[in-house]
């Protein structure tokens, strides 16, 4: 039985990061000031999402490989894989309804990550443009978005659950979309004690519920991945209109998932975290309360963007550590 390596993971603020030694990238997600569909750059996979309004601000997150990386594309997506792990990358440009393509995007880098022998999907991310804006009928476009992701996964038959993801907004017009598969290792998806499971949510959130859980991790691998993270209990959300309050109750949400996920007495440190902020007015105080209450070892990154309910004002996700 192989045993499972998880992904490294690195985030350069800048300039492209040093590759260490023997490991080449698998992926980067170019968080930046450009949305595009996925391409290959010197044997690379990259994807471009607009994310920023000041350069300055982008980053590049890697993906690094365990083995001799190949890369596929197939229409819309692209996937990379190195025999252990795979990365599968799409774009979808601006629809004046969403569901169709994306299921049909979703559907074919499912199918390609299936075929390659990538059964195990454990991380999805998706940056929506629009988020809180209305389709041409009408229907917000993050619930359109849902639809068609969800109809992806009933023809998938996610035997195993949905995987952990967040669904964000951004500044470009498309959906970007990205997800992380293994070929071995078995999936356990987790949710918080403290709120529905998002797939559950009642119809006041759409006609298909968001489908993702709060966190996954794999055997054999020391990773947890926690979704995008808010001010949730139940499935409302806290403290509406109050910067201060929502951090809080995301703060306990996160806290609540680590100890959820705990099996053993090491139990879990967060060493990453990404923070998305609707108002720019909110930076700092955003910076301060997360520099104070959710320490990691690298660097937080922040993202000024709209967030999946027009009453949220933070979203936090997390990788966290044994």
């Amino acid at each position: 039985m192989q045993t499972f390596v998880a992904p490294m993971f690195s985030i350069d603020e800048g300039s492209l990061p040093s590759e260490i030694i023997g490991v080449s990238p698998l992926a980067r997600i170019y968080y930046g000031q450009t949305e595009a569909g996925p391409r290959v750059i010197d044997g690379v996979l990259e994807l471009p999402v607009h994310m920023v309004t000041d350069g300055t601000a982008g980053f590049i997150e890697t993906w690094h490989a365990t083995g001799n990386v190949t890369v596929v594309i197939r229409g819309s997506v692209a996937v990379a894989h190195d025999g252990q792990q795979l990365v599968c990358a799409g774009f979808v440009p601006r629809h004046g309804r969403w569901a169709d393509a994306i299921r049909q995007a979703y559907a074919q880098g499912i199918a390609l990550a299936d075929e390659l022998g990538y059964a195990n999907i454990f991380r999805m991310w998706n940056m929506i443009g629009h988020i809180n804006e209305t389709n041409q009928d009408g229907l917000e476009v993050y619930r359109d978005f849902c639809v068609g992701r969800a109809e992806a996964f009933d023809v998938r038959k996610m035997i195993d659950g949905v995987p952990s993801a967040t669904g964000i907004g951004s500044r470009g017009d498309g959906i970007s979309f990205y997800f992380l598969a293994t070929r071995s290792g078995r999936i356990t998806n987790l949710e918080n004690p403290n709120q529905v499971p998002a797939f559950e949510y009642p119809d006041d959130y759409g006609p298909r519920p968001p489908s993702f859980a709060r966190a996954s991790t794999i055997d054999g691998a020391d990773k947890l991945f926690i979704s995008g993270t808010a001010s949730i209990l139940g499935h409302r959300t806290m403290h509406v209109g109050n910067i201060e309050k929502q951090l809080e109750t995301t703060r306990d949400n996160l806290q609540a998932l680590l100890r959820a996920s705990e099996d053993d007495e090491r139990g879990w440190q967060l060493e990453h975290v990404k923070v998305y902020v609707r108002h720019s007015r909110d930076l700092e105080t955003v910076r301060r309360f997360v520099e104070q209450n959710l320490p990691t070892p690298t660097p937080p990154v922040y993202m000024n963007v709209a967030i999946c309910r027009s009453d949220l004002l933070v979203e936090i996700e997390g990788v966290a550590r044994r």
